[in-house]
């Protein structure tokens, strides 16, 4: 039946093989690689805690900006809700900086200079980050001066 063909798919069994070579090559290129000291593995247990707990805040955001539009006002978001949205910005923020000491692969090879790393990540998603971390409501929401910027990071 249908199994068998699936058993004897080598197109799809060569796929696989060759998804679990290239990241065991990987893994063994990290082990292998002396890395600086202060710079993450983007494969490594931490980094991918981390990314996972940050697709676990986007939905967040995601529901609770949508939720916030269409039945809140400012003032009427409790106050739960509004400290953790804020801790989320605020874990955003961590996740720019750790950024910069995470490695990054590029082709098949693991980068693991701390130099590089910066300027991969200056030069490809940081500033698109930033953009998309930063508490622009905070900021449109009040008239624009410097104490009031710097305010913003006071805010509870």
């Amino acid at each position: 039946g249908i199994s068998k063909y699936m058993e004897n798919d080598s197109f799809s069994h060569d796929r696989e093989a060759t998804e679990e070579t290239l990241l065991f090559r990987l893994m063994q290129e990290d082990a292998a690689q002396a890395p600086e000291a202060c710079i993450l593995s983007p494969i490594g247990r931490l980094r991918l805690l981390w990314d996972a707990s940050a697709v676990i805040f986007l939905i967040f955001e995601l529901w609770f900006t949508t939720f916030e539009i269409a039945f809140l006002d400012d003032a009427d978001a409790p106050l739960i809700l509004q400290i953790l949205t804020i801790g989320i910005t605020c874990f955003f923020f961590v996740d720019i900086g750790l950024n910069f000491f995470t490695g990054y692969i590029i082709g098949a090879r693991l980068e693991m200079q701390l130099r590089r790393a910066w300027r991969h990540y200056l030069f490809t998603w940081f500033l698109v980050d930033l953009l998309a971390t930063f508490p622009w409501d905070l900021l449109i929401s009040r008239p624009f001066s410097f104490m009031a910027l710097i305010r913003i990071t006071k805010m509870p």
